[in-house]
């Protein structure tokens, strides 16, 4: 190859250029101007025309790779959240007939973290034996509506069981369960032991 060529002869770029042209780069939608001018000008140097078509390039697979993504997590996230919104409806459902719902989180202790489990697991009798009727938190006393979570738990200590998504927040005692939105009392309903 013969390098009297007046194609190939050229200045390198030094490296107070390169390190110039990095940081403008680094720059969020100024780089990605700059990136397009010199990928595409016909005054660039080589160099840098060749690595800003590279930059090019990653900017495009990063972009599809995000898309592709969207498209698949998106649905999936939309499902799980219509479906737990379906648990709060039936656990605040007005109409509920039975009172109870399959699935809750459960607090072992007051203090620790909750942890999700079917309500066949929460109490273990054999399937001979009747479940036992739960003893009552403090009875005559019922909550009131606008209520809030701390009155709650002052007068009627830890909950049996909660489930909560986003602001609404339910609790379940022995004898009632108490809607609560923002940390205030919205319902009460009785529970069907």
């Amino acid at each position: 190859m013969n390098m009297s060529n007046s194609r190939y002869q050229y200045e390198p770029v030094s490296r107070t250029e390169w390190l110039i042209t990095f940081f403008l780069v680094s720059i969020p939608v100024v780089g990605f101007i700059l990136l397009m001018c010199w990928a595409f000008g016909s005054k660039t140097h080589p160099s840098v025309k060749s690595w800003a078509q590279a930059g090019l390039i990653v900017y495009a697979i990063f972009i599809a790779g995000a898309l592709l993504l969207g498209l698949l997590f998106v649905p999936a996230a939309a499902l799980a959240t219509a479906h737990v919104a379906e648990i709060v409806q039936e656990e605040t459902s007005s109409n509920s007939s039975e009172g109870t719902n399959e699935r809750y989180t459960e607090i072992d202790e007051p203090g620790s973290a909750p942890t999700s489990k079917p309500k066949s697991q929460s109490v273990k009798t054999s399937s001979n034996e009747p479940r036992p009727k739960p003893k009552p938190t403090n009875p005559g006393q019922r909550p009131a509506v606008g209520d809030t979570t701390s009155m709650l738990i002052e007068k009627f200590g830890s909950p049996r069981s909660q489930l909560q998504m986003g602001d609404r927040l339910v609790l379940t005692y022995v004898e009632f369960r108490v809607v609560t939105v923002d940390g205030i009392v919205t319902e009460v309903k009785e529970n069907d032991w």
